[in-house]
């Protein structure tokens, strides 16, 4: 009986141990850009953003993107929830007005996205165009501090 005891004492010890310090934070692994473009893709821009270091992205990582353009307002909030095999795993939430007027009448849309570095169009309709991708050479020059890479 002693013995047992001695078991489960020494298990709980390694378990402690080996939980300690430890967080259930998952790291993104694909640097990626997201662009909202007022209709159609290529028609104009208005919110890009550039994440060109994936081990700054955690699985308590989330943002939010918002368009106050007359007729073109909306909320975006991308956030990473961890990873499907090789792709990481991001769930969108776009809301934006029913009749595309800054109404009250507000559709809330909400899509998982898994992305491993290919174009995904997240969310299209006849005001926005929605895509998440690998950023270009361009795009992490951009996004580093004073334009150097």
């Amino acid at each position: 009986m002693k013995i047992i005891a001695i078991l489960f004492a020494s298990l709980f010890c390694v378990l402690t141990v080996l939980g300690s310090g430890s967080t259930n934070e998952i790291t993104a692994r694909f640097p990626y850009k997201i662009i909202a473009w007022d209709g159609k893709e290529g028609s104009g821009a208005s919110v890009a953003e550039v994440v060109p270091n994936p081990s700054t992205v955690t699985t308590n990582t989330s943002a939010i993107h918002t368009s106050t353009t007359p007729g073109q307002e909306y909320e975006l909030r991308p956030a990473f929830v961890g990873q499907v095999g090789k792709k990481d795993v991001y769930r969108f939430i776009y809301k934006h007005p029913k009749d595309g007027t800054n109404s009250n009448q507000q559709v809330t849309t909400s899509k998982d996205i898994q992305f491993d570095g290919s174009r995904v169009v997240v969310f299209q309709d006849d005001r926005r165009t929605i895509i998440m991708s690998t950023p270009t050479a361009e795009d992490l020059k951009l996004a580093s501090p004073a334009g150097k890479p």
